[in-house]
């Protein structure tokens, strides 16, 4: 029988998705194709335990080597009254917990040394059908169980008294794709992707960078030349969200599941006041007048932009070209008509978009108590106009 590993972590139980995406970059364009369409899940869980947990779970660990071990599911733990001998049925809401399948397992937990493993046969609203337990456990934890692996070794960091500080990293290869479960964030959509509507939130900083990358030809006696590798620099950024309850991780959870790493692109707006609007735009308008920045020569690509509206949401845009306007002013040529009416007591700002895919496959949820999360991606430019 497979063995359950059941001791229970520190708060800030670290969950990392892991998606795996091949890209093939041209001077001009990139071509991306993604191997691996369920993440794996790594749990890394920080544990202190007494003298004897310590060496309970150093030998679990010696004996497992590489072999499967059930893995709980910390973050979709709950809490319910006392479960007799015999019982076939839990109430459990597993809406958000997908690790609940039927013929997988749960645990039901007392303590790190007193606990029981039961089969989930169904999985219904609010209740999970499971083998009937064989003990009493008076207002036990519930979590769910996945099979993994020892991801590195176990480390024991020793203390002066009859405690030991561990840490675990566990591996789980068979997991689920949620990229066509309905639901989640319901993000606008411009030129067939969709728009992060999102003010940016700042979680261990908020850097951007802006890089040309170049091939050098230093002689080192010389001059140096540098030539670049691609047709446009690369702009670099971060996306961060603070999940504040389980709905909130689910519908993040929906869409990282939706991208799947690198794979899939979609636009992302500087937020930044990048020119300043001076005048009210009508419908059907095919300019907007700015203020004079020398637009054409900081934008001499086609551009798209974002209007943010004061009361939430905005406009997309397609800006072509600019001519001189008034005296202090520009005009900006739309590719299209404006699509509505805004005027200049309802406009917040006009943001840079920027089409962009997540720069990593490995995404890092950091739960905390109160089932919230933080979530930190960095996000790179993807080219879009030759």
């Amino acid at each position: 029988m497979t063995a359950a590993w059941p001791y229970r972590p520190q708060m800030n139980v670290v969950e990392s998705l892991e998606w795996l995406t091949d890209v093939f970059a041209a001077k001009r364009r990139e071509e991306r194709r993604c191997l691996r369409y369920m993440p794996r899940i790594v749990y890394t869980f920080k544990y202190i335990l007494r003298d004897a947990e310590y060496g309970e779970s150093r030998e679990l660990a010696r004996v497992t080597g590489g072999d499967p071990i059930y893995v709980p599911d910390w973050t979709n733990e709950t809490v319910i009254p006392t479960v007799y001998p015999g019982t076939a049925s839990l109430p459990i809401d597993a809406t958000f917990a997908p690790a609940y399948l039927s013929g997988g397992a749960a645990l039901i937990w007392d303590s790190n040394t007193s606990y029981e493993v039961v089969t989930v046969s169904a999985v219904g609203s609010g209740t999970i059908s499971i083998s009937a337990t064989t003990a009493t456990h008076h207002a036990p934890s519930v979590i769910p169980l996945r099979l993994g692996t020892f991801a590195q070794k176990l480390q024991g960091d020793r203390g002066p008294h009859s405690y030991t500080h561990v840490q675990a990293v566990f591996e789980c290869v068979v997991t689920e794709d949620l990229s066509g479960v309905g639901g989640g964030i319901g993000y606008p959509t411009y030129a067939g992707y969709q728009v992060i509507t999102d003010v940016p939130e700042i979680i261990n900083g908020a850097q951007e960078s802006n890089v040309r990358e170049v091939d050098v030809l230093d002689s080192m006696t010389g001059p140096i030349y540098k030539y670049p590798i691609f047709a446009t620099p690369n702009q670099s950024a971060f996306l961060a969200w603070t999940c504040y309850d389980a709905q909130d991780v689910w519908n993040r959870r929906l869409w990282l599941h939706s991208k799947k790493g690198k794979w899939k692109q979609f636009w992302t707006s500087s937020w930044n006041a990048d020119v300043t609007i001076t005048s009210n735009i009508n419908p059907g308008d095919a300019t907007i007048e700015i203020a004079s920045i020398g637009f054409a020569t900081k934008y001499p690509d086609v551009s798209d932009w974002m209007i943010a509206s004061t009361s939430g949401g905005g406009w997309f845009v397609q800006v072509i070209g600019a001519t001189a306007g008034s005296s202090g002013h520009e005009l900006l040529r739309l590719a299209d008509h404006f699509p509505g009416s805004a005027g200049l007591s309802g406009i917040d700002k006009m943001c840079k978009l920027t089409l962009s895919r997540l720069d990593s496959d490995k995404i890092d949820i950091q739960h905390l108590p109160g089932r919230q999360a933080t979530i930190v991606v960095a996000t790179k430019e993807v080219s879009v106009y030759p």
